[in-house]
């Protein structure tokens, strides 16, 4: 796929180099025939994108003007022209970023595992395995299982698709770094027993296999621990256990899959012959109506200030939101008008200014809630005449992100324009996106457990 994403790098440089006076003279492929990629296309003819693209990344000749003709040649002379050709070119590649980078990872991964995940039926539960930390994660959900197996974790295959009713489901520990993982084959537990893990439940399945909505159906909630060492999930169906380990700082991911507790096992279906809806994404959309109230908002921001011993900076009084009141209903009203959700704005921002105390690049004056545009000393973001202006360009910005729908409103966000529409419909999705460098990849999630504790 690192062809297409060429092609697209390359539509959205042609305008900006034709703005500086060159002739457009679109784009020209050519092949090397005789020699094809592993996946039966012919190859480039030019090396430069040949063996880039056999390593999995993106390659293209940009030819900006020839100096056999004599217009071009008078701009070539021109120092500031020179520039801009540069700043044109920089441009361009920010644009397509995030698709290079992801070309590049899905490249580097297991092809047959992302195949097997695309093609995997419906509702079937998949298990990856961090070979660094020795977690594994079981998920329902083929883009976890995807990016997880694009980060370098190995697939492990589908354990067992929801709908089979009745079948046995296993859970084992390791007592050695608190891991645990279900499993339907037994096989498999009595094989790590003997090199050392726990049965759970005295070696007796703990569920059975079924859907979210059959009678009976016991959530598993997935936790992620960060203090962990190398960093762990367990799955638990206790939601009380859920919530206490979120208190204490654990990060919640929400339901992993469904089943039947042990001794509830139905009897074995017959295999349905009607086409089976794939399950929606596990994670959690920037986009859509608010789960509360823009009055409970408020209030529980207000609360959560208090209870954090967290002040508000007195400047705003100056820019249009005196309380964290008037703050949250003024962030409600320009997230509803994009149709973002507004506690993931509101807990988004708490965690990139922590609780607006901001402390880093970015000072309080600036009215910048999300960090757009501070990519480093020197360098501390954009600035916005008030909090109005400076939170609807942050929920331009997620809007960006999360959606390909245009903006309702006149845009203030100086770097709408530079993300890949869509790439991110999920705050989880946001890691490596919005955010990036180590630990970026808990980006999302660092927001959702934020959200989760504190709003709702």
């Amino acid at each position: 796929n690192t062809n297409t994403v060429g092609q697209k790098f390359a539509q959205d440089l042609k305008p900006m180099l034709a703005d500086l006076g060159l002739v457009n003279r679109g784009t020209k492929t050519s092949r090397l025939e005789g020699s094809t990629y592993v996946n039966g296309d012919t190859c480039d003819y030019y090396g430069i994108i040949r063996y880039a693209r056999k390593e999995g990344m993106t390659g293209v000749i940009i030819e900006h003007a020839f100096i056999s003709n004599e217009d071009d040649l008078e701009l070539l002379k021109d120092e500031s022209f020179l520039r801009a050709l540069g700043y044109a070119d920089a441009e361009a590649i920010y644009q397509n970023l995030d698709s290079f980078y992801e070309a590049y990872r899905e490249n580097q991964a297991d092809a047959d595992a992302i195949a097997a995940i695309r093609d995997a039926a419906p509702n079937s539960v998949f298990r990856v395995y961090n070979p660094f930390s020795g977690d594994h994660v079981s998920t329902l959900d083929k883009n976890e299982a995807r990016e997880l197996v694009c980060s370098g974790w190995r697939y492990e295959g589908v354990k067992w698709e929801n709908p089979t009713s009745g079948e046995p489901i296993w859970r084992i520990c390791n007592p050695f770094s608190g891991d645990h993982f279900y499993t339907k084959s037994k096989a498999e537990v009595e094989g790590l027993v003997a090199q050392g893990w726990t049965w759970d439940n005295d070696g007796n399945p703990v569920l059975y296999g079924t859907t979210k909505d059959a009678e009976g159906a016991v959530p598993i909630y997935r936790l992620f621990n960060p203090y962990a060492t190398v960093g762990t999930h367990i799955f638990t169906t206790e939601k009380s256990e859920y919530d206490t380990n979120v208190a204490r700082g654990w990060t919640g991911e929400d339901v992993a899959f469904y089943g039947l507790k042990s001794g509830t096992a139905p009897a074995p279906s017959e295999p349905s012959e009607d086409p089976v809806e794939p399950p929606a994404s596990t994670g959690t959309p920037i986009m859509g109506a608010s789960v509360t109230t823009k009055d409970a908002l408020a209030t529980r921001f207000v609360q959560a200030m208090e209870r954090e011993h967290k002040s508000y900076p007195a400047i705003y009084a100056e820019k249009g939101a005196a309380t964290p009141r008037e703050f949250a209903e003024l962030l409600w009203d320009q997230a509803v008008a994009e149709g973002v959700r507004p506690e993931v704005v509101l807990a988004q921002i708490m965690w990139e200014t922590g609780w607006l105390q901001f402390g880093g690049l970015v000072q309080p004056d600036q009215c910048n809630f999300g960090g757009l545009g501070a990519t480093g000393p020197g360098n501390p973001g954009n600035v916005f005449p008030d909090v109005k202006t400076g939170l609807l360009a942050q929920v331009q910005h997620l809007k960006a992100y999360a959606s390909t729908d245009p903006l309702n409103c006149e845009c203030v966000d100086q770097r709408f324009n530079l993300v890949t529409r869509g790439v991110a419909p999920t705050v989880e999705e946001l890691g490596g996106k919005w955010a990036v460098g180590e630990g970026s990849d808990r980006y999302g999630y660092n927001i959702v457990a934020l959200m989760n504790a504190n709003l709702l």
